[in-house]
């Protein structure tokens, strides 16, 4: 418990991954955005937090449908 610095290593690997086998308006782009902006509220790094989750959102809002749950 408490290891988020490795966390956040490994959540950015997969981002890297993922730049390379996904369009950056994928779904899945979007979830790696939120394990990284969770990682950063979990650190208090409120500042990262809200930069991560904003991309995460504006991801989702392309990809899902207006009143998407």
């Amino acid at each position: 418990m408490g290891e988020y610095p490795e966390a956040l290593s490994f959540f950015n690997k997969a981002l890297t991954i993922q730049k390379k086998t996904v369009t950056e308006n994928h779904a899945n782009f979007a979830q790696s955005f939120n394990n990284i902006d969770a990682t950063y509220y979990k650190l208090k790094d409120y500042s990262n937090a809200l930069t991560h989750f904003r991309k995460a959102l504006d991801i989702w809002e392309c990809v899902l449908p207006p009143g998407h749950p």
